[in-house]
């Protein structure tokens, strides 16, 4: 058993997609997945499990790509790790909530900077590399940059899906790219509204589309190695996030 963490909404729900095991917590809770759907092989984002993460950043990260909740209360919980996706989401089969947590709050400019640290993980192209760098160290941030940068990553993910329909990890690379441009730009389009929300989605996203490329490789020859740098990403995307204090 280790201590984890779980996101509902606002009013302790969770499992509100139509895959997921609804279910309503507060605190000394315990939920346990029944034993017959119980299967560490089965889809992690599935009835089998119940959804927590390794550490509560991580969970405020992903939030917009997976639990989606507007305003989510952090539980602190314990339980015992069954399945796991990379360092972005884990499943158990039974969670027992111990109590809230505040909530961490992300800015908008650290998570553009995950995102953009995914994309420079992989393979790009050298114009969105120098956009990237400039962004990365204060240079330039402005829209227009962002913007350019975002459709040139763009026609590069359909360059990857006609010329490397079969490669995974070419359309991963090419979307992460976009998604960390796409956020650098809603981040300083200051005349939208919800230009917040839409970054912390595409840099979740990007997370995301790194995480897919790893899982490709897992399969292939590499496996080892692109364990081992997908650990150090895991490691690094932390850092990343501790020093939103």
């Amino acid at each position: 058993m280790k201590y984890l963490y779980k996101l509902t909404d606002e009013n302790g729900n969770s499992g509100l997609s139509i895959w997921a095991v609804k279910t309503h917590w507060s605190e000394g809770i315990t939920h346990e997945i029944d034993k017959n759907l119980q299967s560490p092989n089965a889809f992690l984002c599935s009835s089998s499990f119940i959804h927590c993460y390794e550490h509560p950043l991580i969970a405020v990260f992903m939030n917009s790509r997976h639990g989606n909740f507007k305003s989510p209360i952090l539980w602190k919980c314990k339980g015992k790790i069954e399945k796991k996706d990379g360092q972005l989401k884990c499943g158990t089969f039974s969670l027992t909530t111990i109590k809230k947590l505040p909530l961490p709050v992300l800015s908008t400019t650290q998570r553009v900077k995950i995102a953009i640290y995914c994309s420079l993980t992989q393979k790009q192209s050298e114009k969105y590399k120098k956009w990237a760098m400039n962004w990365l160290n204060g240079k330039d941030r402005t829209y227009y940059a962002a913007a350019t940068a975002a459709d040139a990553a763009a026609a590069y993910a359909a360059d990857a899906v006609s010329a490397y329909a079969a490669d995974a990890a070419a359309y991963a690379a090419a979307a992460s790219a976009y998604a960390a441009a796409y956020a650098a730009s809603a981040a300083s389009a200051a005349v939208s509204a919800y230009a917040d929300a839409y970054a912390a989605d595409a840099a979740a996203y990007a997370v995301s589309a790194y995480a897919a490329d790893a899982a490709a490789y897992a399969a292939s020859a590499y496996a080892a190695a692109r364990r081992k740098t997908y650990s150090k990403f895991a490691d690094k995307l932390l850092e990343l996030l501790r020093e939103c204090k």
